[in-house]
């Protein structure tokens, strides 16, 4: 397909697609690749921001010939973000990475000030970083204000949602005029807003993570796994690292669901 973009005043883009995993430089450090990408006058510490991408101690000096493909990944995400960009277009920036590699571009998205451009089949990362959704249904491009859990309610009503699509209360005092009784429901519903899409944000994740630990169950209990070169010391560690990390996303959707029903 073919078409026309047109920037506004001042916009700096930044592009992410999987072919930037190809343009690293194999014979860099991974420190000096990253350390090239930063823009004169932009204060950026090389291995803060590598930490921040799970690239601590020794791993910093890794030849970017021996990362691996999700390892490639989060450097090439860690070069774009060190860019003066106010505007990112990612493509399928997901692929290719692990749980908590996925966890960590979704917490410095979260995070990011700058508006975003975002093409992927990852429900989840749509869930936790998407505002406004773009539909591309025979030609026409419909667009979704209220974010992805709006969406699937519009689309497909009879699939369960993150929270409960009901409107805001306004208790019925005399005296209050329509416009009041509006901006007091307006207000309710932002207020409540921030719990539910907290709480969708960590649905979202927890939905990955059991995925994830239910196939690697799946691998570890393939009495052929052990003979065909599965790594299963490492299995292993991912299998107790993700429950680890579902007991501590399942007390946080606790507390949230507390903060979300004392809300309304």
């Amino acid at each position: 397909t073919a078409g026309e973009r047109r920037l506004g005043h001042n916009v700096n883009l930044a592009y992410f697609a999987q072919h930037q995993i190809e343009a690293l430089d194999p014979k860099n450090r991974v420190i000096e690749e990253l350390s090239r990408a930063i823009p004169p006058k932009i204060e950026v510490k090389p291995r803060d921001l590598l930490g921040r991408f799970l690239f601590s101690g020794d791993d910093t000096d890794k030849k970017v010939a021996v990362l691996s493909g999700g390892e490639r990944t989060r450097l090439a995400l860690a070069k774009m973000l060190v860019t003066p960009a106010n505007m990112l277009c990612l493509d399928e920036p997901t692929n290719h990475l692990d749980i908590q590699s996925r966890d960590v571009l979704e917490d410095a998205l979260v995070e990011y000030s700058g508006s975003m451009l975002l093409i992927t089949h990852d429900r989840h990362l749509i869930r936790s970083v998407a505002d406004l959704i773009f539909e591309v249904v025979a030609g026409k491009v419909n667009v979704h204000h209220s974010g992805y859990e709006e969406y699937l309610r519009t689309r497909e009503p009879e699939i369960p949602t993150a929270g409960p699509a009901t409107a805001a209360a306004v208790p019925e005092e005399p005296g209050l005029s329509a416009k009041e009784r509006r901006k007091l429901a307006a207000e309710q519903r932002a207020k409540t807003k921030v719990f539910r899409d907290k709480i969708a944000g960590i649905e979202a994740k927890l939905d990955r993570l059991t995925a994830e630990q239910s196939r690697i169950e799946g691998v570890l209990g393939d009495p052929e796994a052990y003979t065909r070169g599965e790594d299963i010391p490492a299995l292993s560690r991912d299998y107790e690292q993700a429950k680890k990390r579902i007991a501590t996303l399942e007390a946080e959707w606790e507390a949230a669901s507390g903060e979300l029903e004392a809300a309304e």
